[in-house]
């Protein structure tokens, strides 16, 4: 599906809208580098300090999880102007309705909502 924008200078340009295939093969990617990323910082930890406290690795696993999961797609977003690794394998990017580049906030807004 196409999608034709008119800028405020008076230029029309089009683009393709991804679909679902694309945008769900894009969030596995992005999760799966999630996942890896996980399980070694949890690794570590738990090598760490596991031996002081099972339940402090754990929470601290739980905490830098949420950091990770939250933290990759915004800062990849803002980073690489709306595209994660997976978006970016995929050839899509996320954009604001009117074609241009999203904002931080609405970067963290967008991430945090999900």
């Amino acid at each position: 599906m196409k999608k034709k924008i008119l800028t405020d200078e008076g230029v029309f340009f089009e683009y393709n809208l991804a679909n679902l295939y694309s945008r769900m093969y894009a969030f596995l990617v992005d999760q799966l580098l999630v996942f890896v990323t996980m399980i070694a910082l949890s690794m570590a930890i738990s090598v760490t300090i596991g031996f002081v406290s099972n339940k402090l690795a754990t929470i601290i696993s739980t905490f830098l999880f949420f950091l990770l999961q939250q933290g990759y797609f915004i800062y990849f977003e803002y980073k690489w102007r709306g595209q994660t690794p997976g978006k970016r394998m995929m050839q899509i990017r996320v954009a604001h309705v009117n074609g241009f580049d999203l904002q931080l906030n609405q970067i963290i807004i967008r991430n945090l909502v999900r």
